[in-house]
């Protein structure tokens, strides 16, 4: 998150859950030095016994979320 300098945003844009599974649907925004980000991603959550057993991240365009968290190239910030 320091990648971010505190202006990483998650705007939870729908839920859905059962006893197994929590799907959330999100809008993520950055701020890195060189640009703003921003995508939207799903978060696949599995549930054992109530509680958190795992978590996967699938981003919608994963050029979006790469040019987002990868890494910072000279190339990148122009």
């Amino acid at each position: 998150m320091a990648t971010t300098r505190g202006t990483f945003q998650e705007d939870v844009e729908n839920v859905l859950a059962n006893d197994q599974h929590g799907i959330v649907l999100a809008r993520r925004r950055i701020h890195t030095r060189w640009q703003q980000h921003e995508y939207r991603t799903v978060h696949v959550y599995e549930i054992r016994d109530g509680k958190l057993a795992s978590c996967w991240e699938h981003p919608r365009g994963q050029a979006a979320f790469d040019a987002a968290w990868g890494p910072r190239t000279e190339s990148a910030r122009k």
